[in-house]
């Protein structure tokens, strides 16, 4: 046996024996440490908690993006304005 087959062996042979592996409580804590840091690291990864948006969101996101009064366009669609009792505009709102 030559020294590198010796020393590896004691090397194997002595991390096995550790009590660092032998004890039970050992392992539930470390199995504890790792499930809480890693649910921490999913909610830090996850951001900002998206909210639910409406359409009044969706109204100041238009007005913020173009400049213009989302309302300037309720006369205006296919529906032909409120209630569909808008005169049509073009060949869509015909139909």
């Amino acid at each position: 046996m030559n020294g590198k087959e010796k020393r590896f062996g004691t090397q194997c042979h002595s991390l096995f024996n550790s009590p660092f592996h032998r004890s039970p409580m050992h392992l539930g804590s470390s199995l504890l440490l790792l499930a809480w840091v890693s649910s921490l690291l999913t909610f830090v990864s996850a951001g900002k908690i998206r909210r639910r948006r409406d359409l009044l969101d969706l109204a100041d996101m238009f007005d913020v993006l173009t400049g213009l009064d989302p309302t300037d366009y309720i006369p205006y669609g296919n529906w032909c304005g409120y209630g569909g009792q808008g005169k049509p505009i073009d060949r869509i709102d015909e139909r």
